[in-house]
């Protein structure tokens, strides 16, 4: 699993269904519906898309101050979950 920022400055997760499955997910798409093997799990939006819808998301997403305290709690979580810096 790979951690990154997007073009936005948000925090992303490189992530695979079978990581999906430690949060209770199957590796769908919430923005679709589609299956992806590989795809993104987005902090701020609670979110796994797809390779596509990612690119999409990106292309039009923002970062508003007011969601930083939102995508920190969750960014901690996931961390937590995937054991990322330990």
């Amino acid at each position: 699993m790979k951690k990154f920022k997007s073009k936005a400055g948000h925090v992303v997760y490189e992530a695979t269904s079978k990581d999906t499955e430690k949060l209770g997910g199957y590796g769908v798409c919430d923005y679709c519906g589609n299956y992806a093997e590989k795809g993104y799990l987005i902090a701020v939006l609670n979110s796994y898309y797809c390779p596509d819808c990612f690119k999409d998301w990106e292309k039009t997403a923002r970062n508003y101050p007011e969601d930083r305290n939102i995508e920190k709690r969750r960014e901690k979580y996931y961390d937590s979950v995937f054991f990322i810096g330990r």
